[in-house]
């Protein structure tokens, strides 16, 4: 019997932020906070070397979505979206050490 190697979810996580738009999606708050979980479970089961994969890949989504328009953080200035951006993937990169 084959284990799962990513959370259940993680995918449909990962199309919600891409479908929301301003940090909603029909009203309910969608952030890139919810790819956390897997960053770290990422980190937990497969070491740095993955992390480092899981998180430049949430990274991405993330800066893709500030680039095009789409605020992954809600209605904010571009300046202050960028500084958003930025804290997250820091955070995001410390805690998947």
């Amino acid at each position: 019997m084959s284990r799962p190697t990513r959370p259940p979810g993680t995918l449909a996580i990962a199309g919600l932020l891409v479908a929301s738009r301003d940090g909603s999606f029909h009203g309910v708050h969608i952030g890139p906070a919810l790819l956390l979980p897997f960053v770290i479970f990422v980190a937990a089961r497969f070491g740095t070397r993955w992390a480092s994969v899981a998180t430049m890949g949430a990274a991405m989504i993330v800066v893709t979505m500030a680039t095009l328009g789409r605020s992954p953080f809600g209605n904010v200035q571009p300046r202050d979206l960028v500084v958003q951006v930025q804290e997250f993937v820091l955070i995001m990169s410390l805690m998947a050490c």
